[in-house]
């Protein structure tokens, strides 16, 4: 093929990704609006139009069609990303994320601790028996979700069992008036997201559907964290949405993915065993001595998870400001909110550089895109607080750092931790106090047939009296700050264990965080660290 008709392709997928009429070869990936998630779906992309796969980093390294067309043509030559190869077969090994995921679940064995949940509305008549089916669709097309594991000669292997089957509760509450209905819903509410799970025995997939009026209902769909990931939750509804279709003639039946989980774990056990030296120096180098904490306690105390969210909204201006800001430096809007945060945390503890840990997808291989699983990984990002750099500046490394750091991000601390000297990985992990994610926006109410419409709400239904109410969560960090962009800006919430932070402390951080956000996007040319002293005696008054 012509390099001319490849980059005129590669220009065509950019913009199909971007959702742009067109997409010239010199456009700049970060100042079209570009996202981590439209970074997959352009690896995706490519994938589909030349047959090579690559890893994701490459569209932060190569940001315009132009420069991209290089590595499509070098991958092209030397056979791109190679990933799993589908296998059929009944049982395999953990990934080292599941193996992870084991070991912490069986310290808590049967809490809900490490259970994930998906939570949305059905608005209109909803026909049980193509509900029914499209779950056993969904369950038939993700082995992950009919995987039990077992202990076989002291190892854990993950068995798939050949029939489609799960859990479904239901409760009609529709006759009930409106107060009575709503404690009665809390109540049912709480006791399914409570309900842990016995991984060798238990359905991989709990559903339950409430009735709350004759055309409206809320369902919760749990599934073990070791079986899923926060990726996977859009795969599922996508996944219910297409089968539920199929059942009523609307639509086709969803293709099976190109591998199953399963596939992922024993190529990961494979490739990780290649330069597996070179990556754990580079986390070292990252984590460094670690962070300090906040707030000192007795290091011989027992955590006890009790964590508190205190909520957080950056207004439509600070948010686009931030976003634009990315743009102009050549990165993306987490890059930039990662600097404030981190500029937040620096100023507060008084260092000058830290980890801030990050949860990514880690699905470099295209093929993973589609596959329900326990893929992320920890990724811990080096921030550093130059006293003379300005904002843009500081942005501007801040993403270097990330693009820097996600091609390592193959490599998870997991096995890090699970495999090599003990002592030292333990202070690696343990190094990172604090963490950040920033999600897309939920998508809008959607059609999900003629006359029943689909809205996704947030995971849990507020059952607590106010944003200080403890509950247990399983949260690495001492502190995570969950952001997501919505249309009246950043909206999200920092979640923080009671036993490492108090509440006062927590609430400062986000006021911290909002206000240099606000100062930051205003004066991008101010030195970063004096508008977060700015920021802090702001928020401590």
């Amino acid at each position: 093929m012509a390099s001319e008709e490849i980059l005129a392709r590669v220009c065509s997928v950019w913009a199909d990704v971007l959702d742009l009429p067109e997409v010239g070869p010199d456009d700049n990936f970060f100042q079209l609006g570009g996202r981590s998630l439209t970074a997959v779906q352009i690896v995706r992309g490519t994938l589909d139009a030349f047959a090579v796969s690559l890893p994701v980093q490459t569209v932060f390294e190569a940001p315009t069609p132009r420069a991209f067309v290089d590595r499509v043509t070098a991958g092209a030559e030397g056979g791109g990303f190679a990933g799993p190869a589908a296998r059929t077969a009944d049982t395999a090994p953990l990934s080292w994320q599941q193996e992870w995921q084991y070991r912490l679940e069986q310290a808590v064995s049967g809490s809900n601790i490490y259970s994930s949940f998906v939570r949305f509305e059905l608005r209109g008549p909803v026909d049980r028996a193509a509900f029914d089916g499209a779950w056993l669709d969904v369950v038939e097309r993700h082995a992950v979700l009919r995987t039990r594991y077992r202990v076989v000669g002291g190892a854990v292997e993950q068995v798939v069992d050949g029939d489609a089957h799960y859990d479904l509760e239901e409760h009609d509450l529709s006759a009930w008036d409106e107060a009575t209905r709503g404690l009665q819903h809390r109540k049912v509410h709480e006791e399914f997201t409570r309900r842990g799970y016995d991984l060798a025995r238990d359905a991989g997939l709990r559903v339950q559907l409430v009735l709350l009026e004759p055309d409206r209902a809320q369902v919760v769909v749990s599934v073990h964290h070791i079986n899923f990931d926060g990726w996977s939750r859009d795969i599922l509804l996508a996944g219910f949405v297409a089968a539920y279709r199929a059942r009523l003639g609307l639509g086709e039946a969803p293709a099976a993915p190109q591998a199953q989980y399963a596939d992922f774990a024993r190529w990961q056990r494979m490739r990780l065993s290649e330069a597996a030296e070179d990556h754990l120096r580079f986390w070292r180098d990252a984590v460094g001595p670690g962070a300090p904490r906040l707030c000192p306690r007795e290091e011989s105390a027992r955590a006890t998870y009790l964590s508190a969210r205190h909520e957080l909204a950056l207004p439509a201006e600070s948010a686009r400001g931030l976003i634009r800001l990315a743009q102009e430096e050549g990165t993306t809007p987490f890059a930039a909110c990662l600097a404030v945060f981190g500029a937040v945390l620096a100023d507060r503890l008084g260092v000058a550089r830290l980890p801030v840990a990050t949860i990514t997808a880690n699905r470099t291989w295209a093929a993973t895109n589609d596959v329900i699983g326990m893929f992320l990984t920890i990724l811990p990002v080096a921030f550093e607080l130059d006293g003379r750099a300005d904002v843009r500046e500081a942005v501007r490394r801040t993403g270097a750092s990330v693009v820097r750091t996600m091609s390592h991000q193959e490599y998870p601390l997991e096995h890090a931790y699970l495999t090599q000297e003990p002592v030292a990985t333990r202070a690696l992990v343990e190094g990172l106090r604090y963490g950040i994610a920033l999600h897309p926006a939920l998508r809008p109410e959607r059609e999900l047939v003629p006359g029943l419409g689909l809205l996704q709400l947030p995971p849990r239904l507020e059952t607590g009296p106010g944003d200080e109410a403890d509950e247990v969560d399983p949260s690495t960090f001492d502190v995570t700050l969950e952001l997501r962009e919505s249309p009246d800006g950043i909206v999200g919430h920092l979640t923080h264990q009671v036993d490492a932070v108090p509440h006062a402390e927590a609430a400062a951080l986000v006021r911290s965080f909002a206000a240099l956000a606000t100062l930051a996007q205003r004066d991008p040319c101010a030195v970063l660290a004096d508008l977060a002293a700015r920021a802090r005696s702001a928020a401590d008054d």
